[in-house]
């Protein structure tokens, strides 16, 4: 009679392997696309530093030395977003492999990887959410004592 080790019992039931298959699917997709987007804009960015004459811009009120530092944020911001999209892609690729290898040190390590995703999310909402805060309470101030009325 073989003997259940730890190492030969599957730790998921059938459904969930599978729904966990469909969920590293789509987060390739979702990874990549994202990716690609991010480049796309970079690239962009980085022409439109370089260039310092980007067709959009032409009747801006903006000169060129106003515009590079709001666009070399713009580049920093699309660089950190890159962060979640690569974490989300090696949690799918590393679950994928695992299911199909029914490799459970694996799967733990794409979770892993997935914590990472939404952790940094967490984070950045936090951020955001601070920062609304903080713009509310200056706009409630800026009312309260009539600042930038003139």
């Amino acid at each position: 009679m073989p003997e259940n080790t730890e190492e030969t019992e599957s730790i998921l039931s059938f459904q969930a392997k599978r729904k966990l298959h469909k969920i590293s699917r789509w987060g390739k997709f979702i990874s990549l696309s994202s990716c690609i987007l991010v480049i796309l804009l970079i690239i962009l960015i980085t022409r439109g530093i370089l260039s310092r004459t980007l067709p959009v811009y032409k009747d801006s009120l903006l000169s060129s030395t106003e515009r590079n530092p709001l666009l070399i944020i713009y580049l920093a911001l699309l660089l950190l977003t890159l962060f979640p999209c690569i974490k989300l892609y090696l949690f799918s690729h590393q679950c994928s492999k695992a299911i199909k290898a029914n490799d459970k040190f694996l799967l733990a390590k794409s979770f892993d990887n997935l914590l990472s995703f939404f952790r940094f999310l967490g984070i950045i909402l936090l951020i955001l959410l601070l920062l609304y805060l903080l713009f509310i309470f200056m706009g409630t101030l800026a009312t309260l004592f009539n600042w930038g009325r003139y």
